[in-house]
């Protein structure tokens, strides 16, 4: 076998490995829960919420540390980003980074400035932008503030 043979016969092992690729990722499982990300209901009081509170719940036997850096108010089809402020836990407040104990859970309070064009809405959906330390998967459902006339 020539020098250029095996070359076309290398390159078509690897294009055979690339076109294959793709299909056997779609056949693997995703990544298993670890964390669940809950928004509690609130009801409006004010003009707008200033802080909402999500119950963060680990299901694995290690700690996860869940970095919490925005809050995203669903407005129709528009996410809007809001940073978060300030991270409370049992009224203690904590820099951004959380850990949750393994098979534990933590009720963390986030604070963040709504601004004022988004005021006096009936109801808002607020999600919980996180990052976490990679042990897995995270399923997330956003606060509802809803206004009680």
């Amino acid at each position: 076998m020539t020098r250029r043979h095996a070359l076309a016969a290398l390159s078509m092992l690897f294009a055979l490995a690339l076109a294959l690729a793709p299909s056997a990722r779609a056949d693997m499982a995703p990544d298993p829960i670890a964390l669940h990300v809950e928004g509690q209901p609130a009801t409006l009081t004010g003009a707008a919420p200033d802080h909402a509170v999500y119950r963060l719940r680990n299901v694995t036997a290690q700690p996860i540390q869940v970095y919490l850096y925005r809050v995203i108010v669903l407005d129709g089809g528009s996410r809007i980003p809001l940073p978060v402020d300030a991270v409370e836990v049992d009224g203690r407040a904590l820099g951004r980074t959380v850990t949750v104990p393994a098979n534990g859970e933590l009720r963390v309070t986030v604070r963040f400035a709504m601004p004022s064009n988004l005021h006096g809405r009936a109801s808002y959906s607020l999600e919980l932008s996180h990052q976490t330390n990679g042990y897995g998967g995270t399923d997330s459902s956003p606060a509802r503030h809803v206004r009680r006339e």
